[in-house]
């Protein structure tokens, strides 16, 4: 066992230094596409050296919080993870040409006129959600809006209104006054609270996956273990100032979370709260609607893991019940933001996918749709897509065998959830627009090496995995925009 272990740590360490050398190379075989694959760019040694200086800092940190968390002390642990988390994706910017500038600028592009939209219609946010339809097609909620519900442009009308603070200008008026002197200039407040509330939020999802790590798959160790695989994931560290990682991987975990507490616990509060939660973040982003099959699939987990250990009928089919107050719960809350905000969910989702399909008319569907799976396995890391690759093997292999079925069966959901995303939505861009389901890969690569592995994984595999996970994340960082 110990030297397969081996063996299969060395393959990791391999397939880390490939996709590095593959990055150094300018992706040779991927026909870049404009606004996603770019080509090696040059750094500055600033940015150097702080990346330098964390990756020294971040193994003790990390250790510490891991050492806390053995010892019962939670608080300390998950707020030692997400600050050095949040530190290493803000750290990742000033390797960016320009270093701080270069978040300026990616504030100032793309899902930044969301701030610039948020402040010219700041003292009229009720009426901006209530009447969203309107402003849209009139064009005076911009661009993006039309391919969002309202939600995302009401946290950020959230993030404005709290930057327009008195004690919060106070804090942050160094960072308001470099912004200034940015294309930011005019949403100057906005961006830099979100220069630093957005690594923060990021980072925060460590909670709800502890706790679904502890709820699903019976073991916090396995929360923890998952938490170091999201904090060193490349997508979660490059992926920055945008909502995509920001406030929706936290919102959908903490759904999730709540739905595995619940049919865990035979506690219908948490199943109704999973629910509300879930369909926030769908008032948010269309593209949270899977998270209501993850709260489902945790009752099926459940459910399968009782048949197949002989358990009778009725008590097998008892978490079910979970899963409909989780549903339920999701579709009242839905239909309290129509009577509350006017909300039109099905028109708003129409022409959502009308406005995806005018704007991604130059993508070669029927290519991206295979190749949507390599974009998202690339920027999660290729190790860690190596190892989920053998993790779902083994579980097929165990649930023949009825064993290890809670995390086996988790396995197999989330791959069945991410092989209909790729059928249905595959497209470029996926690293960003599936984000949201790292942590829940994570969670299966886990709660497969805490439950398959000889000792404790993080003194083998899960150490060689992370760790270089995060020497990739650099490289990626040093030879592409994000």
């Amino acid at each position: 066992m110990r030297r397969t272990t081996s063996a299969f740590g060395a393959l990791l360490v391999l397939a880390g230094v490939a996709t590095a050398a593959f990055f150094v190379a300018g992706l040779p075989g991927l026909k870049p596409q404009d606004g996603w694959f770019y080509r090696a760019i040059e750094h500055g040694s600033l940015g150097t050296a702080l990346a330098v200086v964390l990756a020294g800092l971040c193994p003790f940190v990390v250790a510490r919080a891991l050492r806390a968390a053995d010892r019962g002390h939670h608080r300390r642990a998950i707020a030692g993870m997400v600050i050095i988390g949040a530190l290493a994706q803000m750290s990742m910017v000033f390797l960016a040409p320009g270093g701080l500038s270069s978040a300026w600028q990616r504030l100032h592009e793309g899902h930044g006129e969301f701030l610039r939209i948020a402040h010219d219609r700041q003292g009229n946010a009720l009426e901006t959600l209530r009447h969203y339809e309107a402003l849209t097609d009139a064009g005076t909620l911009g661009v993006f809006a039309r391919s969002k519900p309202p939600g995302t442009l009401a946290a950020y009308l959230a993030l404005d209104a709290l930057a327009r603070t008195r004690p919060v200008r106070f804090v942050l008026n160094p960072l308001v006054e470099h912004a200034e002197r940015s294309p930011l200039a005019a949403v100057a407040p906005a961006g830099a609270l979100a220069f630093l509330l957005f690594p923060l939020l990021t980072f925060l999802t460590i909670i709800p996956l502890v706790a679904l790590g502890r709820a699903l798959l019976y073991d916090v160790r396995v929360g923890y273990d998952a938490a170091l695989l999201w904090l060193s994931a490349p997508a979660a560290l490059l992926i920055n100032l945008h909502l995509d990682g920001a406030l929706f991987p936290l919102l959908g975990t903490t759904a999730v979370a709540l739905a595995a507490i619940g049919v865990r616990s035979s506690r219908p509060l948490a199943s109704v709260a999973g629910g509300c939660v879930a369909a926030l973040g769908a008032y948010c982003t269309f593209g949270l609607l899977p998270v209501v099959g993850l709260g489902i699939g945790c009752s099926l987990v459940v459910v399968g893991e009782r048949a197949l250990h002989g358990s009778g009928v009725r008590r097998a089919l008892r978490p079910l019940a979970h899963a409909l107050l989780f549903l339920a719960a999701a579709v009242a809350t839905t239909a309290l933001l129509v009577l509350l905000l006017d909300y039109e969910p099905l028109h708003r989702y129409e022409r959502a996918l009308a406005f995806h399909a005018e704007w991604k008319a130059y993508v070669p569907t029927r290519l991206w749709r295979a190749l949507s799976l390599v974009e998202f396995f690339l920027y999660v890391g290729a190790p860690l897509a190596l190892t989920f690759t053998a993790e779902l093997g083994a579980a097929i292999f165990a649930i023949g065998e009825r064993e290890l079925v809670a995390p086996s069966l988790w396995t197999i959901g989330f791959a069945s959830t991410l092989g209909v995303l790729a059928a249905i939505q595959g497209t470029n861009e996926v690293a960003r627009l599936w984000l949201f389901m790292v942590p829940f890969l994570g969670l299966s690569v886990a709660g497969g090496l805490r439950a398959r592995t000889a000792g404790d994984p993080r003194r083998g595999v899960l150490l060689v995995l992370t760790g270089t996970q995060a020497a990739l994340a650099v490289i990626m960082k040093v030879t592409q925009s994000w």
